[in-house]
């Protein structure tokens, strides 16, 4: 399996498509549960729109932690 490789201007944290429980289990590692297509994509959308794209917030207290990689058996 290769390893992903994230863009330089990069613009997402990974805790911010990941939940906490995936957060806390892997790190930074976790970029690599991803397809890298997924992260070209997820850069690409950032790039064209130009401003912010809010994925999770949980780290923040909020209330938005599924909306990116979603385990298995979530709802």
């Amino acid at each position: 399996m290769d390893l992903i490789t994230l863009p330089k201007d990069f613009h997402f944290q990974i805790y911010e498509v990941v939940n906490k429980r995936i957060y806390e289990k892997y790190g930074s590692e976790a970029w690599n549960l991803f397809h890298q297509k997924t992260i070209d994509s997820l850069h690409a959308i950032r790039m064209y729109f130009g401003v912010p794209v809010y994925i999770n917030n949980w780290y923040e207290d909020g209330e938005l932690s599924e909306r990116g990689f979603r385990e298995l058996f979530t709802t």
